[in-house]
């Protein structure tokens, strides 16, 4: 339906207006009611039990994403994705207790958020016939930033303010505020000193530099009032668009 209705109106309307018009269409369709204000989903999107995800105000998906849930929550959402977020042409999130990405949080390319898999524990069964795995947990902080083709797998906690390197593997694992990783396994290479505002060697991060780091509400609330209105970048989220002069 969505691809019908940008197709008709697509010769009469400025492709500016596309995210505006499409936010509409997720407000009026009750289907998608979990969908901000101002937010644009490529039509070529997957939303996989699409109830159990939501999505927050001024964010953007790229074409070839796929979204989607293994586990129905009767009482949240199994996906939550927040405002002013990016994520980059195909996107894989695959949620088993939840995921959730919290706000202004960016990818590149072809990342991929891993919190359920197959149950593998009987060969003598086919794969596709097992079920998945609904036991995982992921959480990504305010104002991340992963590369390309960066994967998290399993429980995992990204801490506010980090920047994870393309092709990074995270398993199982959590990573503390502001923190730049990079590498498969992952490592942590350097941590943001707020002192002289700069990133540093992580083995020359004490303690007296992490308390000094902001909490993730403070974070949060710094970001908003420093920039409440960031311009999505929708011209790069796909086809739709056509080609920029």
């Amino acid at each position: 339906m969505l691809k019908k209705f940008l197709i008709n109106i697509s010769e009469y309307v400025p492709k500016k207006m596309l995210p505006f018009l499409v936010s509409s269409y997720y407000f009026f369709n009750r289907k998608k009611r979990y969908i901000g204000n101002g937010t644009y989903i490529d039509p070529t999107v997957q939303l996989i039990r699409y109830t159990n995800i939501s999505i927050g105000h001024h964010s953007a998906i790229c074409e070839g994403s796929s979204i989607n849930v293994q586990q129905i929550k009767k009482d949240d959402f199994a996906i939550k994705i927040g405002n002013n977020c990016y994520l980059g042409h195909r996107c894989f999130i695959s949620s088993g207790e939840s995921v959730i990405l919290k706000d202004f949080v960016t990818t590149a390319r072809d990342c991929k958020i891993l919190g359920s898999s197959h149950v593998v524990s009987n060969p003598m069964l086919p794969y596709i016939t097992t079920g998945t795995t609904h036991n995982c947990s992921i959480e990504i902080g305010v104002n991340c930033f992963l590369g390309t083709s960066v994967m998290v797998n399993g429980n995992v906690k990204i801490g506010h303010g980090s920047v994870i390197g393309a092709n990074t593997f995270i398993n199982n694992e959590d990573i503390p505020p502001f923190s730049m990783v990079v590498g498969n396994p992952s490592k942590i290479i350097k941590r943001y000193d707020l002192k002289i505002k700069q990133w540093i060697n992580a083995n020359n991060f004490n303690e007296d530099d992490e308390n000094e780091l902001p909490t993730e509400e403070e974070y949060l609330v710094s970001l908003n009032s420093k920039f409440p209105n960031i311009p999505m970048f929708y011209h790069a989220t796909g086809k739709n668009y056509g080609d920029l002069p």
